[in-house]
């Protein structure tokens, strides 16, 4: 088989795999070959960015911390542990993209931010 043939047999391939008209053959075995979903393909995608602790000051509001956090979200990060106007802190923790937490460390109502890790005693 010629290579521009391959090459178009590839790309039909791809192409109907994508589409979820594919399903591979074999004698008396049937395979359906599964693609991820595109919400899957997102969240492999923000669980690829650090984890990150943003702690905000207690002058912080509801509504800003809520920002901060659509914010995460919509550059392709993840908040893993949103923020509850009940709760103690006024924090969130998630995956955020690295050039997002310089941009979070200079905004006025984030106390701080900080790389999440195990903590342990002796």
């Amino acid at each position: 088989m010629r290579l521009s043939t391959k090459i178009a047999v590839a790309f039909v391939t791809i192409t109907l795999t994508l589409g979820g008209l594919y399903t591979y053959t074999h004698s008396t075995q049937t395979r359906n070959i599964v693609i991820p979903s595109t919400e899957q393909i997102s969240r492999m995608n923000a669980e690829s960015h650090d984890r990150y602790i943003v702690m905000f000051k207690e002058t912080a509001t509801d509504d800003e911390i809520h920002k901060y956090a659509s914010q995460v979200e919509s550059t392709g990060g993840k908040v893993t542990h949103p923020y509850t106007s009940n709760g103690i802190m006024k924090t969130f923790t998630g995956h955020i993209p690295q050039n997002l937490v310089s941009t979070l460390e200079g905004e006025s109502p984030v106390e701080f931010v900080e790389k999440d890790s195990v903590v342990t005693t002796q």
